[in-house]
């Protein structure tokens, strides 16, 4: 019986440690974490791929999340997207093709993976797909059918546009307001307006200012050539203006 001792002893001991809670590989049933960062290369991948046009030389996005929610064994994500394409000439970006809407990202819990992005049906069906894509939640569907504010919303798209180009080696895209190309001086200056988004400065040539002023009421529509300035970033695009001061 005594040689059976530590038989016995080592059997207890390996009985006891495989009773011990074994810790989780790290991470291991975790939810995978959703981020804006997230999103935004899901959404570029998307738009690379499923758009057969050229949406211009620097691309650039705005995002406002708008909420999360868990659908079973996927999350889906209720956000509002503004894309827009940009050219580059002579200091100044020029805007070409874009799509501002709200989207429905579905994602797996388990995995974090894309699996469908939905955005709304045109016309009367718009309404209606995009309570469909809140769940048939009212609120939540006027809630993604709300424009962001406009500040905020052009403010990120602005920054998006110059990280892009500084990542793809542009140089000369950002100016001091007096130092923007064929606008350095006899130049009008206006920040205010109906249509005028805070944070920039609609900068016209002084002479085609003054021309299309005394064009107003002799023609359907009456603007003239201008360029939005960017404070923030200092980038300058192509523009108009058609509201004229007294």
């Amino acid at each position: 019986m005594k040689k059976l001792f530590p038989i016995l002893a080592i059997l207890s001991l390996l009985v006891l440690v495989a009773c011990q809670p074994q810790a989780s590989p790290e991470g291991a049933g975790e939810k995978p974490e959703i981020s804006q960062e997230r999103i935004l290369a899901d959404l570029k991948e998307a738009d690379e791929k499923d758009n057969p046009y050229k949406r211009g030389d620097y691309i650039a996005y705005s995002l406002t999340m708008v909420k999360e929610v868990e659908e079973g064994q996927k999350t889906s994500v209720l956000l509002w997207v503004w894309s827009q394409g940009y050219s580059f000439s002579q200091g100044i970006f020029k805007a070409e093709s874009g799509y501002s809407m709200p989207m429905k990202l579905v994602y797996g819990s388990q995995d974090g993976k894309l699996q469908e992005i939905i955005q709304p049906r045109d016309g009367s069906e718009y309404a209606p797909s995009v309570l469909e894509m809140a769940g048939g939640d009212k609120k939540l569907a006027d809630s993604l059918m709300e424009r962001p504010d406009s500040q905020k919303d052009y403010d990120q798209l602005m920054e998006s546009l110059a990280q892009d180009a500084k990542a793809k080696g542009l140089e000369g895209f950002s100016h001091k307001i007096d130092q923007i190309p064929g606008y350095e001086k006899d130049v009008v200056y206006i920040k205010t307006g109906p249509n005028h988004i805070p944070g920039t400065v609609e900068i016209a040539k002084k002479a085609d200012y003054d021309q299309a002023k005394a064009r107003l009421g002799t023609e359907n529509w009456t603007y003239c050539p201008s360029v939005l300035y960017h404070e923030k970033t200092g980038l300058a695009l192509e523009s108009i203006i058609d509201s004229f001061e007294d």
